[in-house]
Formats: structure tokens, C-alpha cells, sequence
């Protein structure tokens, strides 16, 4: 999978996403609808940036970067401390 389906972002009581091992480039804003996110796994996509947006999603507790080598820290991220890459 290369983009997200506009309908992922209807299921507003989604608490997990895991998206590792695609071919998932860019994490479109609309990530901000998934409000009740607790944990997101983008691992091994070839993502270079994150949206501002992630930010906006104050359940999210995990977030895993594992196998992105290319990402740029983002920016204007409240919770600082979901910024986690793993060797």
C-alpha cells in the first residue's frame, strides 16, 4: 500500500494502526481525525516526514518509527517524548 484510504480516517473509535511494512510514503493530516489513536506503527515505510497533525492525537501513547531511516524530526509536536526511533 503506497497511500491511506480516505475511509480509514471515518473510523473515529480506532484505537490501534499498524501500517509496517508498506510502501507508505507521506502520513496525510487527516491523521488528526483518528482522535481516540492509542497506538500507531509506521515501521519500514519509506516516510520522510511526519505531519504537524500527529501531534493534535492526545491518546496516542505509542509511536513506532522503527526502520525509518530517512525521517526528519518533526516539528510541532506537543508531546515530545512520542518521538522515539529505534535502531
Amino acid at each position: 500500500m503506497e497511500t491511506l484510504p480516505k475511509e480509514l480516517f471515518l473510523l473515529k473509535k480506532l484505537k490501534l494502526l499498524n501500517l509496517d511494512y508498506n510502501l507508505i510514503k507521506e502520513v496525510p493530516s487527516d491523521i488528526n481525525k483518528l482522535q481516540l489513536l492509542d497506538a500507531l506503527d509506521l515501521s519500514f515505510n519509506p516516510i520522510e516526514k511526519l505531519p504537524k497533525e500527529i501531534g493534535s492525537l492526545s491518546n496516542l501513547r505509542m509511536l513506532v518509527i522503527k526502520g525509518i531511516t530517512r525521517i526528519e524530526r518533526f516539528d510541532d509536536v506537543k508531546n515530545q517524548a512520542l518521538y522515539n526511533r529505534y535502531p
